[in-house]
């Protein structure tokens, strides 16, 4: 028996150790969303702006909680107060390849919300696009 639970045990071991996060470099999620979020401070200027993410699993809200922290005026497009939450700037973070990036074409809800745009800037910030969006005339 001794043997068997030590074989059992070593195998836990190694199995775990082969499979460790700990082995790979850390992603460094929030020093991304920190950095982004400074840009986008940046290149609002204090106005009033919208915002998006294209990603395959990931939110607004990392980004979101640091613009909202510094105070700055982020809104959420809300279809019911149409008027006084769509802003004349849309910034969508974009953490997919350059390729699948469609800032101005994408479904997503914020995106199609903030009506017909073009695309007034462009920045890679911490591996992202950053994308600033205006409405079209």
């Amino acid at each position: 028996w001794k043997a068997i639970f030590v074989t059992f045990f070593i195998y836990a071991i190694a199995t775990n150790l082969a499979r460790s996060p700990l082995k790979y470099p850390p992603n460094r999620q929030m020093q991304r969303a920190i950095d982004v979020a400074e840009k986008i401070k940046e290149e609002a200027g204090g106005q009033k702006f919208n915002l998006a993410v294209i990603a395959e699993r990931n939110y607004e809200d990392g980004y979101q909680y640091f613009l909202e922290r510094w105070g700055e005026p982020v809104f959420d497009i809300d279809a019911l107060n149409y008027e006084k939450t769509l802003a004349d700037n849309l910034f969508v973070v974009c953490e997919m390849p350059k390729e699948k990036c469609d800032p101005t074409h994408n479904p997503k809800t914020e995106v199609a919300n903030f009506g017909w745009s073009k695309i007034e800037g462009e920045w890679e910030v911490a591996g992202v696009i950053l994308y600033k969006l205006v409405h079209t005339q």
